[in-house]
């Protein structure tokens, strides 16, 4: 069974910290366009929408991944 130190798990994830910023940083989205792929979005499948309204979901949704990432990021090492 492998053992890991406390120090390398620290140093392990500073090494991959990233920001949203480090991922987005810089670029425009259009917002006449779909944000996520169909894939990763439900926006298909409510089929009360028209299809700027589900353009609009998939913005939202693309918020709502864009926080989720963060707030994981940010929690997921220990601060010193």
């Amino acid at each position: 069974m492998t053992t890991y130190s406390y120090a390398e798990c620290l140093q392990n994830s500073y090494r991959v910290n990233w920001k949203i910023s480090d991922v987005i940083g810089g670029r425009d989205f259009d917002p006449t366009h779909r944000w996520l792929p169909a894939r990763l979005s439900g926006a298909a499948a409510v089929s009360c929408l028209t299809e700027q309204e589900k353009t609009k979901l998939t913005h939202v949704e693309m918020g709502a991944y864009a926080h989720l990432f963060g707030t994981w990021s940010t929690s997921s090492h220990p601060r010193c």
